[in-house]
């Protein structure tokens, strides 16, 4: 009943981390929904796997496997997309990765691979996104997976903490950007 009020028929996007979790989850929901959508992940296995699982409820999933800290993979994916479906109507910038250990003994190539990952990757691939929309003039929707670390801290995750707190405020900047090209950023 609910998907009634929550059409999304004849929308495409991007969904990063969409192999599993909370990407796998939101996969479903949209392409429930309506949406044909990509879903983006470093295990290609895995993501075969969720597309399969995913296209029982409906319209297309194209699995790509792309890792979202690396530029040339952000450009691709966007141009793929694009390809694909003609057109990109939303972003759930949702891969995320995460290391543990103490402020005093992290290291830079997990500094690295945490802001890259959660930070610098969302960054460019809805720059990439909206580029996109505004270009074809049409709105759009873009969602950041955030955290409570965000605003809150916590221990032995200096890397994540900075990565969403730099999210949330890049969003933010974003979206005081892309409002006037009627493109929603949300984290």
């Amino acid at each position: 009943m609910i998907l009634e009020k929550f059409s999304l028929k004849g929308k495409s996007g991007i969904i990063t981390g969409g192999g599993s979790g909370i990407g796998k989850a939101i996969a479903t929901g949209v392409v429930q929904a309506g949406a044909e959508i990509v879903i983006v992940g470093r295990n290609k296995e895995r993501l075969e796997k969720t597309a399969g699982e995913i296209r029982k409820f409906g319209g297309p999933v194209l699995p790509i496997q792309a890792d979202v800290s690396r530029m040339g993979d952000i450009k691709s994916l966007a141009d793929r997309t694009v390809k694909e479906f003609g057109k990109i109507d939303f972003l759930f910038n949702n891969a995320g990765t995460i290391r543990r250990n103490a402020s005093e003994d992290f290291t830079e190539k997990d500094w690295d691979e945490v802001v890259n990952t959660n930070l610098k990757g969302p960054f460019f691939l809805a720059q990439a996104v909206a580029r996109i929309m505004i270009s074809q003039k049409r709105k759009g929707k873009i969602i950041n997976t955030s955290s409570l670390i965000s605003v809150q801290g916590g221990k032995r995750v200096p890397a994540y903490a900075a990565s969403k707190g730099g999210l949330a405020q890049v969003t933010k900047t974003m979206a005081n950007d892309w409002a006037k090209y009627n493109i929603l950023v949300n984290a």
